[in-house]
């Protein structure tokens, strides 16, 4: 089985989402960055560290927001160009966010990082049932911010476990 026959299998979210939204502290703060030209915000919980991009291996096989594996901290870490995941354009890759997925580590690339900020309840929403049905199933929240859409990601929905498997895989083989 090729990477690219397993990347639409279901798998669990690893970060608070809109199922979590209603519990969630409105003074948690976030992160946000800018990704193929979009705003996007991540819990700051879920990041492990933010760092100038390190090369990146292709992989064979891949999707195409998968730009390949870049060693951190001594491991495979798999590279998501956020822009391309969420069917925009590339991402520039000014910085690599690394978030944590249950006991992985995930590479994000970042046109730029924003900072951290608090995101209030009522800047966030589900997407509207008309989106919903059309729109990637990485998105799990959108609002404004600064009079620009601000996209939440579904954490689990970046790779796929079999994906991550594979990608392991891979990295172990160099």
């Amino acid at each position: 089985m090729t990477v690219d026959t397993i990347a639409t299998r279901r798998f669990e979210r690893a970060w608070p989402s809109a199922a979590a939204a209603d519990a969630r502290n409105p003074d948690d703060p976030w992160l946000v960055y800018r990704a193929g030209g979009q705003l996007h915000a991540l819990p700051i919980s879920c990041i492990v560290e933010i760092m100038r991009p390190q090369p990146i291996v292709p992989v064979e096989g891949a999707p195409d927001y998968i730009l390949g594996l870049s060693i951190i901290r001594g491991q495979p870490v798999p590279i998501v160009d956020v822009g391309r995941l969420i069917g925009g354009k590339a991402s520039m890759c000014s910085r690599i966010v690394t978030v944590r997925l249950g006991a992985r580590t995930v590479g994000l690339c970042a046109d730029a990082v924003l900072g951290k900020q608090q995101i209030g309840r009522a800047t966030l929403a589900r997407l509207p049932p008309l989106l919903s049905r059309v729109a990637t199933t990485a998105i799990d929240e959108v609002g404004t911010l600064d009079r620009e859409f601000l996209f939440v990601l579904q954490g689990g929905c970046l790779i796929p476990e079999d994906i991550l498997d594979c990608l392991e895989a891979a990295g172990t083989a160099r």
